[in-house]
């Protein structure tokens, strides 16, 4: 099972400054933080790391509008995690977003609790809804 979460203002945005030459990217795997989310290089959990790249490099490059952060869990690891600088829609305010960063949800939360639950089910730790 994969989960993947994008966060992002959604709605209208404000207008960016122009951004700046992407700087180069390259896969990394996410740290071990002893929070439960492991950390795992994402071609020993199945995932194309070829494919990562192209998506974060478009999104670096403003193919992809104002997404703040990209996390991948596949497999009992955090394989990817990842944070854009960009806007939220209650202030316009551009910003860099980072793991510590608080930030707005709006209907994300349902998405993540779904996810949370389907995990929850298939790994029997709850019986059943």
């Amino acid at each position: 099972m994969i989960a993947a979460m994008a966060a992002c203002s959604g709605g209208p945005t404000s207008v960016l400054p122009p951004p700046a030459p992407p700087a180069p990217w390259h896969y990394q795997a996410p740290p071990d933080l002893g929070d439960g989310l492991g950390g795992a290089i994402a071609t020993s959990r199945g995932v194309d790391t070829v494919r990562i790249s192209a998506m974060v490099r478009s999104i670096i490059d403003g193919s992809v509008p104002n997404i703040h952060s990209v996390l991948v869990y596949r497999s009992g690891d955090l394989v990817l995690e990842e944070y854009f600088p960009g806007t939220m829609r209650w202030d316009g305010i551009h910003r860099v977003f980072t793991r510590d960063s608080l930030h707005d949800l709006y209907s994300v939360s349902k998405s993540v609790t779904s996810a949370a639950v389907g995990m929850a089910l298939a790994s029997g730790a709850i019986p059943g809804l």
